[in-house]
């Protein structure tokens, strides 16, 4: 009887896949498959424009990284008046973000940011598709695509923070595909590409070398990742001075002390579980690219803090175009166990799924509304300290701050803590920051609706109403409100 029951359900499996096979060969399935990943990058703007419209950017990543390709727009190169040093590189060897700074320059809003990330992702899965079907079949690249877009670590990129290294995805995974292709123009072209990208990911390209001397033996191969690597290793270890890209910083992880300290492992286990679900973790270290995965899993392992895994998973971005090669190599190493290696990525595609989408809620604030007046509140472009959820509307000027800064600017914009003290060392900072501002003297409060609070120094109201600082201090808050909504605003489309 069982033995019956385990036939039909066989008969049922190979018929359905034999239908899932003769649809994928229909001439329409590329359009499909093409049109379907259009689809998910129109998807992800439409996330992003939402997110931005209900101030649901929890970090300062995404401001702090916008200003500095704001000021590079306006030929300050790289500078990021939060970082308090001369270029954002001393943090962070993101050479890549000149990339970004063409069509920012034409049209200066943090939705172009999103929309060049969310393009690159889009673009990769394209030719994506087209390699894997080319090598193998139009399935395997359906597969291989969703494998790709539907990692949760792409949608963290795509919609979550922005991070002008996102792009490293689709950068490495278009390198991985050359080199399996032995195209060694294109192979060097992304090697490149990468080294301009950050110092993050300087180990990983230079295993892409040791990779290919291994299978390879050949020094045209070799030499591009190798030199690259480790040129950019030392860049960072000499020109790197400040933040969690220090170079020091990283490097002092790998003592046997920190290693045998290590806190929270099942955060850092739980990370690479996710991580690795799409080829359900034990299957992905049969490819020879698994090699690749190493540094990443080291970073999770050892070094990032589990407090920022969210807002650092950008250091995450190779192990997708990874995954992807792993499949392929798979899929070509073992011609005989194809169905079997794509049904199991198609169940890690559903395993994904749900962490994926999680990434497309959107945490709308409860005070939009009253966000929304706040910002009409700055009428130019003077220095600014923002809470994380206005930094993106309010980033776009040339001295940019954070409340961690504690800086006495011209405005600053504060969504304040219903707490009066925080277990989070950052909302204390806050709490502190907001008290400091109240009782220094140097500001009038010209907006206060909820928990949303515009301060604009005595200064910039006297130089704006065109009065005498003293006429400011004398004036009643409701009359200062009035005569201040009537102030024209100067921020321009270029500004803000």
């Amino acid at each position: 009887m069982l033995a019956e029951k385990n036939k039909k359900t066989k008969e049922v499996m190979s018929s359905w896949i034999k239908k899932v096979v003769k649809f994928s060969n229909k001439q329409f399935f590329d359009r499909f498959v093409i049109g379907g990943i259009i689809l998910v990058g129109i998807f992800w703007f439409g996330v992003t424009f939402l997110q931005y419209q209900e101030y649901a950017y929890r970090t300062g990543d995404t401001p702090v990284a916008e200003q500095a390709i704001w000021n590079t727009a306006h030929g300050r190169i790289f500078y990021q008046s939060f970082l308090q040093v001369d270029t954002n590189l001393r943090e962070h060897l993101n050479f890549v973000q000149i990339l970004y700074v063409p069509l920012y320059a034409i049209f200066p809003h943090t939705l172009t940011l999103f929309f060049i990330i969310q393009l690159s992702f889009v673009l990769g899965s394209i030719f994506l598709y087209l390699f894997v079907k080319k090598r193998i079949s139009n399935l395997a690249g359906a597969i291989a695509v969703g494998l790709f877009v539907f990692h949760p670590l792409i949608a963290s990129q795509a919609v979550g923070d922005m991070h002008v290294v996102s792009v490293a995805g689709p950068a490495f995974l278009m390198l991985l595909m050359a080199y399996h292709e032995k195209k060694y123009r294109a192979f060097a072209f992304w090697v490149i590409f990468m080294v301009f990208v950050s110092e993050f990911v300087a180990p990983t390209v230079f295993l892409v070398g040791a990779l290919a001397f291994l299978e390879r033996r050949s020094w045209r191969w070799f030499t591009p990742p190798a030199l690259g690597g480790a040129g950019l290793f030392l860049a960072a270890k000499y020109y790197i001075t400040i933040g969690f890209g220090s170079s020091a910083n990283i490097l002092s992880k790998f003592t046997p002390q920190a290693i045998m300290s290590i806190y929270k492992i099942e955060k850092r286990l739980d990370l690479i579980a996710q991580s690795l679900a799409p080829l359900l973790w034990i299957f992905t270290w049969i490819s020879k690219y698994s090699l690749l995965l190493i540094p990443s899993l080291m970073i999770a392992l050892f070094i990032i803090i589990p407090g920022r895994i969210a807002g650092g998973s950008h250091v995450f971005i190779l192990i997708p175009p990874i995954l992807v090669l792993i499949f392929v190599d798979l899929l070509e190493k073992f011609p005989n166990f194809k169905r079997q290696i794509m049904a199991i990525a198609i169940v890690g595609i559903m395993l994904s799924l749900h962490p994926w989408w999680k990434h497309m809620e959107i945490d709308a604030s409860d005070l939009t509304a009253e966000m929304d007046r706040a910002v009409e509140m700055v009428k130019d472009g003077g220095s600014l300290t923002a809470s994380t959820q206005m930094g993106p509307n309010l980033c776009r000027r040339e001295e940019f701050f954070l409340p961690m800064n504690e800086k006495m600017t011209d405005y600053v914009v504060l969504k304040t803590s219903k707490l009066t003290k925080s277990k989070n060392d950052l909302e204390n900072q806050e709490l502190k920051y907001d008290q400091r501002i109240e009782q220094s003297g140097l500001y009038r409060a010209i907006f206060r609706e909820g928990r949303v609070v515009v301060f604009v120094k005595k200064e910039k109201i006297a130089e704006l109403m065109k009065v005498a600082i003293s006429e400011v201090e004398a004036m009643e808050e409701s009359e200062l409100q009035d005569r201040w909504a009537k102030v024209e605003r100067r921020v321009g489309w270029l500004e803000n």
